[in-house]
């Protein structure tokens, strides 16, 4: 295989710029990627934060007694807790099922 030395060169650039230009294609997307994915996890811990919230006001009351009756602060947390915890788990498994 030769080459023919009568031919035009055309388009010379350094191995610098070719790794430049192909990279610089892929950067952009991956950048919105990002942006968006960041986007939909934000969202979605305001999502939790919501529900974990509701949920508490809901059982105000309950709280108020349990605290009345001698439950230490760390007692009560842990019990909200392990509500979200529990209702992030249901979603995980609704959302892998």
């Amino acid at each position: 295989m030769t080459v023919d030395a009568r031919q035009p060169v055309m388009h010379i650039r350094t191995m610098d710029q070719l790794i430049e230009e192909n990279v610089a294609d892929r950067t952009r997307p991956m950048v919105l990627l990002g942006v968006f994915a960041g986007l939909a996890l934000v969202l979605a811990c305001l999502g939790v934060y919501g529900v974990l919230a509701y949920a508490v006001a809901q059982r105000t009351r309950e709280i108020g007694v349990r605290m009345a009756l001698g439950a230490k602060p760390s007692d009560v947390t842990r019990m909200v807790l392990r509500s979200g915890l529990r209702l992030s788990g249901l979603g995980l498994v609704g959302l892998c099922a």
